[in-house]
């Protein structure tokens, strides 16, 4: 009989522990799907712009779900967008510290993380460094996660984890478009240069213009090493490359070419070179205006204004051409032209201001 009594005793104990765990997972599923329903109703408030209020709704899904993860990251987000970037990223590292986290909530909040040390004043590198090495680590295979990715490290001026990035991008799309590469390459050289080294400098534009021959800043780069190196002429060719590939970006190299044909004392060459490139694009304003500087700088005037006047022609944006035509006019005494390009100038400047 006693055997008996202790087996009506554990069936008894044990459909109250039963029944008590029951009634505990009712109790969390209710309060998930309460939950949940905050949460949405938190999500559209923020799209509303209504941050206030979406921080009360957030809260209250943290409360009745402690384990949702996605409110507490939108959360530390608002805390962000509110300025408040001591609380954002008490919240975002919180989460990192628990143990049942996702790998995929784990990157979620390392880019959060991020977003909020990026904006500190005085930034703490160390921790910034942590995390991108982390994030690196990861391996991330999703798409839009690695162009996120890109995207902070470009803001981050980190080239190089910026070039491993677009590599696995390539990848993943199955392209084989090395263009952009090429400028993150160039940019790496950038950096090397920087920090005065140009062994190291000349090897990215190379790489860079070896990834896609069209790469505009490897060819302005190299350029800029064989200039200092007081390699003049291959400085040329790589400036003339550039104003072949692209002459709206001649404004970029205009003042360097002009002073390696100087040094070089090979200014009619400079002249012919702008004469062929005219020849070839009569319509691109960049053209007329360097011109024109070199002919109004040799004392001839007419050329210069005729260049010019092509520019104004062309309704281009180039103020220094204005600005030159009404210096020259004036100095020739040519008031009534001076005048009307003056007025010209005045209208732009209103139309600029109401825009």
């Amino acid at each position: 009989m006693p055997q008996l009594g202790f087996l009506v005793l554990g069936f008894f104990l044990g459909w109250i522990i039963f029944h008590k765990n029951w009634q505990i997972q009712r109790l969390k599923n209710k309060n998930k799907k309460e939950a949940s329903d905050y949460y949405v109703k938190a999500l559209n408030l923020i799209i509303e712009q209504n941050l206030n209020a979406g921080v009360v709704a957030l809260k209250q899904v943290v409360v009745l779900d402690t384990d949702h993860v996605e409110a507490y990251l939108k959360l530390g987000d608002i805390y962000r967008k509110k300025g408040n970037l001591e609380k954002a990223i008490k919240i975002h590292e919180g989460i990192t510290l628990r143990q049942t986290i996702s790998k995929e909530m784990l990157i979620k909040t390392y880019f959060c993380l991020l977003n909020d040390y990026i904006l500190v004043s005085n930034k703490d590198w160390d921790k910034i460094n942590n995390i991108v090495n982390k994030l690196m680590g990861f391996g991330i295979k999703d798409l839009g996660s690695n162009i996120s990715l890109k995207n902070i490290l470009k803001k981050l001026d980190k080239w190089e984890e910026v070039y491993e990035v677009q590599k696995r991008i390539l990848k993943l799309q199955n392209s084989q478009d090395k263009k952009e590469l090429a400028c993150i390459m160039s940019s790496i050289g950038d950096n090397y240069l920087k920090k005065q080294d140009h062994k190291e400098a000349m090897k990215c534009y190379k790489e860079a213009i070896a990834l896609h021959d069209e790469c505009i800043n490897g060819h302005i780069g190299l350029g800029n090493i064989y200039y200092s190196e007081e390699k003049i002429h291959k400085a040329i060719e790589e400036w003339q490359t550039v104003i072949n590939l692209d002459p709206h970006s001649l404004p970029k190299i205009a003042k360097k070419l002009e002073d390696a044909y100087f040094e070089e004392q090979e200014f009619e060459k400079m002249i012919s070179f702008y004469e062929e490139m005219l020849a070839k694009y009569p319509n691109i304003p960049e053209i007329n205006f360097a011109l024109g500087e070199i002919y109004e700088k040799m004392g001839q005037k007419e050329r210069a204004i005729n260049l010019y006047l092509e520019v104004v022609k062309n309704k281009s944006n180039l103020g220094q051409a204005y600005k030159n035509l009404y210096l020259i006019y004036i100095k020739s005494g040519k008031r009534e032209e001076a005048l009307a390009i003056f007025n010209k100038i005045d209208e732009i400047f209103i139309k600029k201001n109401k825009e």
